[in-house]
């Protein structure tokens, strides 16, 4: 009569990999915050040349972005306030806006220069919240990936790491879930499972927990049964032509031999 003994799951070792968390990035990806220009009365008009044309003007300099006029100077007429992007020139009086090295611009040309890029969709993150991923195991292999929160997902199944109704409660609730890396790939842990765990010899799924190593191969304990009532076999179990019977069993064949 032998007894069963119950293993705990099988080393994340064994499959290749750890199981790592994303790191989930609270703020904007970009160094500042938009801004929303606040317009300031015109000044009343200079009694000599246009200040267009007049380069001893306050405001001459105001006519011309390109002469280098930071964007703390803070004075701008509404029509000279555009987007400094090439073949753009939005007006930002009533839109958001933000700066660098003294140009101006819109939100869409700020964020296509400066933002971070997601890995996944190579387009601009403008999210409060998104990914940032050291992990040279994942291919191709870089230092660090950033990733829009729901663009980081398992290579099998499609399903993002990060639960998407918990992007709605905040830093303290949104829950991004530990993925595993085979081939350079990332899967969440039912994937990782279903395809490179160890098969049950019963059922021939992947063993994600406990399991029992009897007979030549590792069974979910619910799937190593008697060989002839099919039920599990909790405790102890007895061998009849390489078979592993309940005792109840085991002692019904014996019977039966006799006669």
């Amino acid at each position: 009569m032998a007894g069963l003994a119950f293993h705990s799951e099988a080393s994340d070792s064994d499959r290749g990999s750890t199981p790592t968390p994303p790191l989930l990035v609270f703020g904007s990806p970009t160094s500042t915050t938009p801004t929303t220009p606040t317009a300031t009365p015109r000044a009343p008009p200079h009694p000599n040349a246009h200040p267009r044309n007049d380069p001893s003007h306050p405001s001459h300099a105001l006519y011309h972005p390109s002469s280098s006029t930071p964007l703390e100077a803070g004075a701008w007429h509404p029509d000279c306030f555009r987007c400094d992007h090439d073949g753009c020139g939005t007006l930002l009086e009533h839109v958001e806006f933000d700066g660098k090295d003294g140009e101006v611009f819109c939100m869409v040309h700020y964020e296509e220069r400066f933002a971070a890029t997601c890995f996944q969709c190579k387009t601009p993150i403008a999210d409060q919240e998104y990914l940032t991923i050291s992990d040279e195991s994942l291919l191709p292999s870089v230092p660090t990936r950033t990733y829009h929160a729901l663009h980081f997902f398992c290579a099998s199944c499609g399903d993002p790491f990060v639960d998407p109704k918990s992007l709605a409660k905040g830093r303290e609730g949104t829950l991004a879930a530990p993925y595993m890396v085979h081939d350079g790939y990332a899967y969440c842990r039912a994937c990782d499972v279903r395809l490179y765990a160890a098969k049950c010899k019963g059922c021939r799924k992947g063993i994600g927990g406990d399991y029992l190593d009897v007979l030549d191969g590792m069974w979910h304990p619910e799937c190593f049964g008697c060989g002839d009532c099919k039920r599990p076999l909790d405790g102890q179990y007895l061998l009849k032509d390489d078979k592993a019977l309940c005792v109840s069993c085991y002692e019904l064949r014996i019977k039966n031999e006799a006669f």
